[in-house]
């Protein structure tokens, strides 16, 4: 079992708890943990759970006390709006999953095998470039969430453009140098593993040098 789950677990019997007892606290957790919904979703991130998190520590019991449970509680007094939003949330977490074994899994695995090996590639001390939200998604999953990022001494340039990464092989400016800058490496290896990035960067006039499997090292234009 996962250490988190040991951890989690009496954490939302005592939100649960705290919440039948008196409705109104789940109104005060709801606002305490919104500001965290960002940071609990990144961190659980590919899990979709991250999401659904606060719903099954707040919501689903704040609603449970307040119209179950509270002072005169009938099950008249659930809105049948109420009944009928949860069902279609039903039918829509159920298509979700059922689509979720489909293509889009399919298209999930391979970002993560792509992701895996960029960050194998990398090595220690290198950059790792994105061009796309999902890619670095991916790989702040690996070097934040598994802390292979401080164990090896990997960064990730978050979407940069072609023009950029020239920038800061041009003159140490732009997104790419400040990823680089806190690595504390001089002249870090900057890595891809996007092939359409790579293309890009090659149209850019930079050197890209596949390196088998899906990924492309990057480096200052070749002279000529």
């Amino acid at each position: 079992m996962d250490i988190s789950l040991l951890f989690a677990f009496p954490l939302a019997l005592a939100a649960w708890a705290g919440i039948m007892v008196n409705w109104r606290w789940g109104v005060y957790g709801l606002v305490a943990y919104t500001p965290f919904t960002g940071p609990v979703v990144a961190a659980m991130f590919p899990s979709p759970l991250g999401a659904l998190m606060r719903d099954l520590l707040v919501v689903v019991p704040l609603y449970v006390s307040f119209f179950l449970f509270g002072r005169n509680a009938k099950f008249g007094r659930i809105p049948s709006m109420l009944y009928a939003a949860y069902g279609l949330l039903t039918l829509i977490v159920l298509f979700a999953a059922a689509n979720r074994s489909g293509s889009s899994q399919r298209g999930e695995v391979a970002v993560a095998e792509r992701t895996e090996r960029a960050i194998d590639a990398g090595g220690r001390g290198a950059v790792l470039l994105t061009d796309d939200y999902n890619d670095s998604e991916y790989l702040w999953y690996y070097l934040i969430g598994e802390g292979l990022g401080d164990e090896r001494n990997l960064v990730v340039a978050d979407q940069v453009t072609p023009e950029q990464v020239a920038d800061y092989f041009a003159s140490a400016s732009g997104p790419v140098a400040a990823a680089a800058g806190t690595l504390g490496v001089t002249d870090p290896a900057l890595y891809t593993g996007a092939r359409g990035q790579a293309r890009d960067l090659a149209e850019q006039g930079l050197a890209v040098t596949p390196l088998g499997d899906g990924v492309w090292r990057v480096g200052p234009p070749t002279a000529g």
